[in-house]
Formats: structure tokens, sequence, C-alpha cells
């Protein structure tokens, strides 16, 4: 992603500039659907990249959901536009037909709302038949009657992620003052659908839910830990429900992260490797932690005051990365007294099998294990 820094929008708004892939198929009638402008004569070289001129209505480009005009191409099938004509590039675009498929990397600004870390707000979003908001809603496995739906994705470049204002966990209150507490995720889906032109949802965000260090009382720093082929000394808990959160759970006495002062049990993980974790679940943080290699930076929320774990009713499906350099019975039990309950015997009996479900589906996974590919011991 390239974050360049704030400017001025068309409209005077103050925006920043990101990059996205858009991959187009042809429509055999009217091809991908996009007009380009830029300079003067389409002979001269070209001193910015081209802009979208125009969509034709119901094309490809259009239905894409992310393409607009005004959006700058910056490269066509890999080819950058920079320094070609106008119409060197409008036959890059005629090349792709032939294929019926063209890959276009855009440039396009995203609003820059200052929006609090938590309260409630009213986003309209404009719409188009047959375009998509680029919003996927999700529920809870937790979630009972009240219970607000989550946002889960956003696609980027989409009209929902050029606001500005919406964020993956945000709660959907309702839509077009239709309430969704009493709403199936189907019924909000298809409530989506059938808005017309501007759609305007009711939406909250919880101090839960902020990276940023706000009026929650909660202190955000980043650590970084240096193994040097030694384990991190850690254990993280979470669950399979991407809104959970993910916590350091216990910690090896006289480990690596016990020794730097700066990391306690119940501290929330927010991101590693400048990875954030935010919408995701507990097989991602070990993944990336697996990844990590010899340098583990880990951005921790230390909270005002330590909050219990969600405990939903159901648990998900343990991944095979998870386990794939896990020792034999590696600390892969709950929190607390939770391992005793949740006898999970050998770790090889577990491959693509579920947790069996018990009153908590928190999971837990000690660092310590994988590190003997780095340190026999």
């Amino acid at each position: 992603v390239s974050l360049a820094s704030s400017t001025l929008g068309l409209a005077g708004q103050v925006v920043h500039t990101e990059t996205t892939e858009v991959i187009l198929l042809s429509d055999s009638i009217m091809g991908f659907g996009i007009q380009l402008q830029g300079g003067v004569f389409a002979t001269e070289t070209l001193s910015s990249p081209p802009l979208i001129g125009y969509l034709d209505p119901d094309s490809p480009a259009e239905r894409c959901g992310i393409l607009q005009i005004g959006d700058r191409i910056l490269s066509i099938n890999g080819i950058p536009t920079e320094d070609s004509t106008l119409e060197e590039t409008n036959q890059l675009l005629r090349d792709s037909s032939i294929t019926s498929k063209v890959s276009l990397e855009i440039e396009f600004d995203v609003a820059e709302s200052v929006i609090p870390s938590s309260g409630t707000f009213h986003v309209k979003l404009p719409k188009k038949p047959g375009v998509e908001l680029g919003i996927t809603i999700s529920s809870p496995s937790s979630r009972k009657p009240g219970d607000a739906l989550i946002i889960s994705d956003i696609k980027k470049g989409s009209v929902a992620h050029r606001t500005g204002t919406l964020e993956l966990g945000d709660k959907l209150l309702a839509i077009d003052n239709i309430r969704l507490d009493n709403c199936s995720m189907e019924d909000a889906v298809q409530i989506l659908q059938q808005c017309e032109e501007l759609v305007k949802l009711k939406i909250r965000k919880d101090e839960d839910n902020s990276d940023e260090q706000e009026l929650s009382g909660s202190i955000i720093y980043t650590v970084e830990l240096k193994r040097y082929g030694g384990p991190l000394g850690i254990t993280i808990s979470g669950t399979e429900e991407p809104f959970d959160p993910i916590v350091i759970s216990s910690l090896t006495k006289g480990g690596l992260a016990e020794r730097t002062g700066a990391i306690h049990i119940g501290d929330r993980i927010l991101a590693i490797n400048c990875n954030s974790l935010k919408g995701k679940p507990l097989s991602e943080a070990i993944h990336l932690l697996q990844m990590a290699g010899e340098s583990v930076t880990l951005k921790i929320k230390k909270q005002g005051e330590l909050a219990s774990p969600k405990q939903p009713s159901v648990s998900g499906h343990l991944s095979d990365v998870m386990l794939s350099d896990v020792e034999d019975e590696a600390g892969l039990g709950g929190l607390g007294g939770q391992a005793e309950s949740q006898k999970l015997g050998k770790l090889s009996d577990l491959y693509s099998t579920t947790i069996p479900s018990v009153d908590s589906a928190v999971e837990s996974w000690d660092g310590s294990a994988i590190d003997t590919t780095f340190n026999t011991q």
C-alpha cells in the first residue's frame, strides 16, 4: 500500500492516496468499459498518469465496484503508463481485450476522516444498481438476539473504503433506518442489495476495537524481541472468532519476553511485525509468529483494566499451519485450568479435526514449542 502525504482532493476535502490492483474480464459486447483521458493530444508524452474519464454503465469496469472516474491508471498488465502517450495506453487496453483480461494498477483518493474511537455514526454511501458497496457483514458465533452484526471485511478501493470512516470490527446497527438487532446476516445482506442510490448505514465503534490511544485509559507501545535462536517465552490466547482479542496468557519465567519488563499477562497484541491483528483469528497470529524470524516486534495494548476473554459457545478449526512446528502437547489448552478440562492428547491426532466443544473456545499457543527448530534444548 502506498500512502502518500495528505492532499486536497477535487472537492476540497483532505485525502490521501492509495494504490490497488484490479483485474477485469472483458464483456463480449462492450469490452472493459473504460475510457481514459490525459494530455491535450493523444500522441504527446503524458506528464502524469492517464485518468479514468468515463465508465460505461453496467460494464465490467463499473460492476467491479472499485474503479471510479478520476482514478489514475499507473500500469496496465504491469507496463507503467508513465512517459507513454494516451494512444499507447489505449493500445494496451485494446491488446488486452483480445485475451479478454486486463490487470490495472490504480491510484485513488481516500478521505481523511477524523473519527473518535467510539460512538455511533451515520455513513452515507452512493450505490449504483449491480455494484457492490464493498463491505462484508458477519455474525459472531456467540451472537445473541439484540447483538449487532459486524463489518468483517472492506474491499480495497470500494466506495466503503474511500469514505475513510468505516473500519473492520465496526458494529452495523441499521441500514436505511431498518434496525438490524433482530435481523439475521442473510436478511441484512438482502436489505443492502435492495438499497438504491444512497445507502445510509448506522454504525457503532467500540473503544475495544480501536488501535488508537484515546480516552480508554489504555497505553499502546511497541516491543522488539531479538531471539538469537532462542524461544520468545510467551503463550498467546484467543479464539477463531476474528474480532476476539488475542492476549498474552503466560510468560516463561526468566524467558526473553519476561526479561524485557514490558510484556505482562493480559496484554493485548495489536500487531506482529507491523501486521495488524484486527479482524484476524488466533491461527493467523500464530502463523505470523512462526514466520517472524529472529526479530519479533509486538504492538501491545495495555488495558486500564484486564478484561476477561470473550467465550463463544462454538470452537473453530485449528489450521495445519498452527501445528506445523509445535511439539506434542505443546501448551495448546485454554486459559487457567481449562487445559485440564480439554484433554487434547497428542497434536498428531488433531489434524483436520475440530477442537472438542467445551464451555469456552479460547485456545492458547505456547511460543517456546515452535522454537525447537532454532534451539536444541
